[in-house]
């Protein structure tokens, strides 16, 4: 007869170092976004994205032919800054339009966007 014996402190060590390697992945996959994982992720509308940010050179745009990417944690230092210059600089007034910081706080909220 064959007898098979198990470790199982080995056993559970491998399924951790399996489970932490998917989840590194999936962290990984998510950290470039398309054009519409953007507009979900700041709650804008495309139209709103592309006169606030895209016409920026400093917006971190990857641009792989015709299509665009976004690194997310490129984006959210771009974003942090842009909402500090808003508010210190433009009473709270989003640059060339009559948006506020809050109204854009308060439409992403609203559409239970997280």
């Amino acid at each position: 007869m064959i007898e098979i014996s198990i470790d199982e402190k080995r056993v559970e060590e491998m399924y951790k170092k399996a489970v932490e390697e998917k989840l590194e992945k999936i962290e990984h996959d998510r950290l470039l976004m398309s054009s519409k994982e953007l507009q979900k992720y700041l709650g804008l509308s495309y139209p709103t994205l592309s006169e606030l940010f895209f016409h920026d050179p400093d917006f971190p745009i990857i641009r792989v032919g015709t299509r665009m990417l976004f690194y997310k944690p490129d984006i959210d230092v771009f974003i942090d800054e842009w909402v500090d210059e808003v508010r210190n600089n433009y009473n709270g007034q989003a640059k060339n339009m009559k948006i506020s910081v809050n109204k854009v706080s308060k439409a992403k909220s609203e559409r239970n966007i997280s």
